[in-house]
């Protein structure tokens, strides 16, 4: 497996004992999401301009392996240079013509999609998964109505990555969610309004003051830290 730090929940930041079945669970749920949607995981190109250290730049690393699909790395400079970007994109959809799909962050998005080079780029992916934090109101109305593929998700370096994502068709149609679990994980929320997830991909173990803890209560449940409410969609809680 590996251990890798998390960027910090209840308690602060952990380090996390992840396994490899836990990092391949997490890569098939997030390509049956794929399938779902409509996308073959193994014709999709992986764009990935997250570092390998946290979990969402490792991730689309590991699931180019579990699905047999194309990775490209995107460098940190390229990230800034937008025309540049773009004519690299554009030579990977003519060489191989398949869907580009990549995960962002908010300040990602906002640096592009004022550029008009970093702006046609947003818009030649099939899929953006936007993740480590929410997405501000304006800029997600700005992306819908530039048509912007975004599909705002959730997860944690506890949960090796995703466990909630939203289509970018429901994104188009209006929703700021982020969306249903994924088909392996449970949700609930308790009487403080804080999220608790439950699936077979939590972290083994987590490193806390020269210790080993786990991250579960008896029960299989993890308390995320985050505050969450219920909406419905799609008459879907």
């Amino acid at each position: 497996g590996i251990i890798i730090s998390s960027g910090g929940s209840t308690g602060g930041p952990n380090v996390c004992f992840q396994s490899i079945k836990n990092l391949t669970d997490s890569a098939l749920a997030t390509g049956k999401w794929l399938e779902n949607y409509g996308l073959n995981p193994k014709e999709c190109l992986i764009l990935n301009s997250l570092p390998l250290h946290h979990v969402s730049g490792f991730m689309p690393w590991w699931r180019h392996h579990t699905w047999g699909a194309q990775h490209h790395w995107i460098s940190h400079s390229m990230m800034h240079e937008p025309m540049k970007l773009d004519k690299f994109s554009k030579k990977l959809t003519h060489n191989f013509r398949r869907p580009l799909i990549t995960s962002l962050v908010p300040t990602q998005l906002l640096s592009l999609i004022d550029n008009d080079y970093g702006l046609e780029w947003l818009q030649s992916l099939a899929i953006i998964w936007v993740g480590g934090a929410s997405i501000p109101i304006d800029l997600a109305d700005k992306a819908r109505k530039k048509s912007i593929n975004l599909a705002p998700c959730y997860g944690a370096t506890e949960t090796a990555a995703m466990v909630t994502c939203l289509s970018p068709r429901d994104f188009l149609n209006g929703s700021n969610s982020v969306g249903f679990p994924l088909e392996d994980v449970d949700i609930e929320i308790n009487k403080r309004n804080l999220l608790k997830i439950k699936t077979s991909r939590i972290a083994i173990s987590k490193w806390q003051k020269n210790t080993l803890e786990p991250i579960t209560n008896s029960n299989g449940w993890w308390e995320a830290g985050d505050l969450a409410q219920y909406v419905t969609l799609n008459n879907k809680k």
